[in-house]
């Protein structure tokens, strides 16, 4: 078997960007009123700014966003999505803060241990994706994995040296934070423009169809009887055919 077939799918695997968590809420939010504790990482997003870039990894596995919704709407989303090449799983949760503010409390956990994979480290590399390790930490990590016998196309095992535990498996996240209002309390605003394409296509389709239809019906009754004019003459020419053969 050729390894390039699983080469080629190992590097889109690095290329994945799938996963997504969604929150929704409307204002005013009712609960208890929250504060970031002492020493926690916070970070702030404006209606206008719209989105952020964050991170989270074993060394800080949580961030508190302040939101700032500029008063345009009562309904939101904010959106989080992440590559799918760094399984992990987050919880987002919206709490209420001082002065009518509102907070983001973001939690992650990872989903598995993360591979040392040379290929993969290439990949993401070329494509600027950020690794959460320097060199001297691969380096490091990779004395501690054994190579299988797939040696040759870069794939690596952990030994049981490894930490079992998912709440010891180091993992490095960088997500997307995207906050926008809802309209009619349901449909994100970056939604509408794709919606009323497909329903502007939609229309010109219902009122294009008819004329297609007839133009269809007209083309196969025509063709029809043409058929069926052809038919007598292709008759006589049978006929002649047989006496000619006959004789």
């Amino acid at each position: 078997m050729r390894p390039w077939p699983l080469l080629l799918l190992l590097a889109l695997a690095a290329l994945v960007a799938a996963d997504t968590e969604i929150v929704n809420f409307r204002l005013p939010l009712t609960g208890k009123v929250v504060a970031p504790p002492r020493g926690a990482a916070l970070a702030s997003l404006t209606a206008s700014q719209r989105q952020a870039g964050l991170t989270v990894s074993d060394a800080q596995p949580e961030v508190w966003v302040a939101l700032d919704l500029e008063d345009k709407g009562k309904s939101w989303t904010a959106r989080l999505s992440w590559p799918g090449s760094s399984p992990t799983r987050f919880a987002a949760h919206i709490h209420p803060s001082g002065a009518g503010g509102v907070l983001l409390h973001i939690t992650a956990a990872p989903l598995s241990p993360r591979m040392p994979h040379p290929l993969l480290r290439r990949v993401r590399a070329l494509f600027g994706e950020n690794e959460s390790k320097s060199d001297d930490d691969a380096a490091s990590t990779h004395s501690h994995s054994s190579w299988t016998s797939w040696e040759d196309i870069g794939l690596v095992n952990y030994n049981s040296a490894d930490p079992t535990s998912p709440a010891d498996w180091p993992f490095h996240t960088d997500f997307h934070l995207v906050l926008e209002p809802l309209i009619l309390g349901v449909l994100p605003a970056t939604a509408a423009s794709a919606l009323a394409a497909i329903a502007l296509f939609a229309l010109a389709g219902a009122l294009i169809a008819p004329y297609l239809i007839r133009a269809l019906r007209r083309l196969i009754l025509g063709l029809e009887e043409d058929k069926a004019a052809d038919a007598p003459a292709a008759a006589l020419f049978a006929n002649m055919a047989a006496k000619a053969k006959s004789e």
